[in-house]
């Protein structure tokens, strides 16, 4: 007699182990009656697992490798708060909002019809997270200018 159990690796990656009766090689005696064992419920393992993946699409479909990494965390900023999207190097904020790099308030063009408010806010969070990022970034590092000859 063979008993299937499935196994769902919290990691993502789901795995068929068959276990064989008494004989094979011992598992069955090391685990002890396998009739007693509970089954779980694998629907909805099968479906915390695909919202997982999802997920894990979805957080790696908001990386773009062909900006920097002040570009990449402006995006991730911006998206904390507002619908965003990449458009190969340039950032689409609400569908409206075109930034382009360097990616700076002046930098951001809205589409025709957009009230101006909207470009405005949007300019406003990007200068000030400009300015964030300028602030925090590379403090403590030295330069070859801060190193004496």
């Amino acid at each position: 007699m063979v008993h299937i159990v499935s196994v769902l690796n919290l990691h993502i990656k789901w795995k068929r182990i068959v276990k064989r009766e008494e004989g094979s090689n011992g598992f069955s005696s090391a685990l002890g009656n396998t009739s007693q064992l509970n089954t779980l419920p694998t629907a909805s393992l099968l479906a915390r697992a695909d919202a997982a993946v999802a997920r894990l699409k979805e957080a790696a479909s908001r990386k773009n490798r062909s900006v920097g990494r002040e570009a990449q965390e402006l995006f991730d900023g911006l998206g904390r708060t507002l619908p965003t999207r990449w458009d190969g190097t340039s950032i689409v904020v609400m569908d409206e909002v075109l930034i382009s790099a360097p990616y700076r308030g002046e930098d951001c063009k809205a589409k025709a019809g957009v009230q101006a408010h909207t470009l405005n806010r949007v300019r406003k969070v990007v200068s000030l997270s400009s300015l964030h990022l300028a602030e925090h970034s590379w403090k403590g590092v030295a330069t070859d200018a801060d190193v004496p000859q």
